[in-house]
C-alpha cells in the first residue's frame, strides 16, 4: 500500500527540511536537474568500471558548473544562498572528478571523489525539500522577515 508520505506534493508534518519554495516550473526544472545528476552518476560508474577515462570526464561534466549555469536566472535567484551554495560546490566536485579523470587520476580515487560528490547530494536532501508555490523573492518579503528568530519558532 502507497503511504501519503511518499505521494508527490505533500510534505509530511514530521518533515524538518527547510522547504525551498520555486514555482512550479522552477520545480520541474531542478528535479530535472537532479535526474540528470543521478544518471551522471550511473555513467560515471560505468566510465570506471570499463576503465575508460574519456567516458568518466564526459559524463562527470555533464553535471559540472556548465549545468548550473543554464539554470534560468528566475530559478536561480528564487533559491535560498546556502542551497546555491551546496549546488556550486556539488557542480564544481563534478567538474574535477572529470579533469581527474582526464589526468589518469587512479580508478579508486575517481570513485573516492564520486562516493564525496554523492555525500553532498545526500546532505542536501537532508537537509532541503522543494516546494512549488511562489518564491518568497517573488513576493517580496525580504530573508529576514522570514527567519525562524522572527516568528519565535
Amino acid at each position: 500500500m502507497l503511504s501519503i508520505a511518499f505521494m508527490p506534493g505533500l510534505a509530511r508534518a514530521d518533515d524538518q527540511r527547510t522547504a525551498v519554495v520555486v514555482t512550479p516550473d522552477g520545480r520541474d526544472y531542478i528535479l530535472n536537474e537532479m535526474r540528470t545528476m543521478l544518471e551522471t552518476v550511473q555513467n560515471v560508474v560505468g566510465g570506471v568500471a570499463s576503465g575508460d577515462a574519456k567516458a568518466t570526464a564526459a559524463a562527470a561534466r555533464n553535471s559540472g558548473m556548465a549545468m548550473m549555469k543554464r539554470i534560468p536566472s528566475e530559478i536561480r535567484m528564487a533559491l535560498p544562498e546556502d542551497f546555491r551554495q551546496m549546488a556550486m560546490d556539488n557542480h564544481a566536485s563534478f567538474d574535477a572528478l572529470a579533469v581527474a579523470a582526464e589526468a589518469g587520476e587512479p580508478l579508486k580515487s575517481q570513485l573516492t571523489r564520486l562516493e564525496q560528490s554523492m555525500g553532498a547530494c545526500s546532505a542536501c536532501h537532508g537537509m532541503w525539500r522543494l516546494e512549488a508555490g511562489t518564491p518568497v523573492k517573488m513576493m517580496g518579503i525580504n530573508k529576514q522577515m522570514m527567519s525562524p528568530e522572527t516568528h519565535g519558532h
